[in-house]
C-alpha cells in the first residue's frame, strides 16, 4: 500500500484534489442524467462533469504513478484527458441546440415550419450522438488500461481492475456494434451508467487509500 504520508507535499495536494473531483464528477454525471433537477441546475452539473474529470485523471496518475508509472498508465490518464475534453464539447452542443430549438420553436409562425424545424433538429442532434460514441471509446479504453495497472496491486484492486475492464470491454463492444445508433436505441441495454457506478466507487475507494496509514 502506498504511504501518501512519504510523498512531497504538493503530489499528496493533487491527489486529493483530484479524488475529490473525481467524487464530484460522479455526482454531476448522475445529477445532471438521472435527477429530476431543474434545467439550469442540469445544465451547470453537465457543464462541470468534464473539466471534474480531467482533473480527476491528474490525480489518478499522481498516485498510481507511484508505484506503477509506465505506458498503461500514462495512455489511460491521456485517454481520460481527452474523453473528458469531448464529452465537455458534447454537452455544450448539445445543450446549445436544444436552447436554439426551442427559441426557433416558439417563434414558428406555421405547423409546417415547426415540422421543418423538428426535423432539422433532428438531424443535427445526431453530431452529439456521434460524439457520444467518440467519447465512450476513449473513457473505456482508458479503464481498461487502468483496470489492467490495478491487476497489479492488492486483492481488492484486482476486484475493481476486473470489473473495470469488463465493464468497458461491454460498454465499448455494445457501442462500436450499434454504431451509428445507441445501444439503448436499437434494443440494448446502456452501460454507461454502470461505468458511473464504476468510477464512483473507484474514487471512494482511493479515498480509503488516502487515509490508510499501514
Amino acid at each position: 500500500m502506498i504511504e501518501t504520508t512519504q510523498a512531497p507535499r504538493s503530489v499528496n495536494s493533487i491527489i486529493k484534489t483530484g479524488v475529490i473531483s473525481g467524487i464530484a464528477a460522479t455526482l454531476c454525471y448522475f445529477g445532471a442524467a438521472v435527477l429530476p433537477l431543474p434545467q439550469a441546475i442540469g445544465n451547470l452539473l453537465g457543464f462541470a462533469f468534464g473539466p471534474l474529470v480531467i482533473v480527476s485523471y491528474i490525480g489518478i496518475y499522481s498516485y498510481w504513478s507511484q508505484k506503477y508509472d509506465g505506458a498503461l498508465l500514462r495512455i489511460s490518464c491521456v485517454f481520460g484527458i481527452i474523453y473528458g475534453a469531448i464529452v465537455t464539447s458534447l454537452i455544450f452542443i448539445q445543450v446549445a441546440n436544444n436552447i436554439w430549438h426551442e427559441e426557433l420553436m416558439a417563434s414558428a409562425e406555421t405547423t409546417e415550419i415547426s415540422e421543418r424545424l423538428i426535423t432539422i433538429h433532428t438531424a443535427v442532434n445526431r453530431v452529439q450522438a456521434a460524439l457520444d460514441v467518440a467519447f465512450d471509446v476513449f473513457v473505456t479504453i482508458s479503464v481498461l488500461l487502468l483496470g489492467m495497472v490495478l491487476l497489479k496491486d492488492s486483492i481488492v484492486a484486482k476486484i475493481y481492475g476486473i470489473l473495470g475492464i469488463v465493464i468497458a470491454l461491454l460498454l465499448l463492444v455494445l457501442n462500436l456494434y450499434t454504431f451509428p445508433d445507441g445501444p439503448d436505441e436499437v434494443g440494448f441495454f446502456d452501460a454507461g451508467p454502470f461505468l458511473g457506478l464504476w468510477y464512483a466507487a473507484f474514487f471512494i475507494w482511493m479515498i480509503a487509500l488516502l487515509f490508510n496509514k499501514k
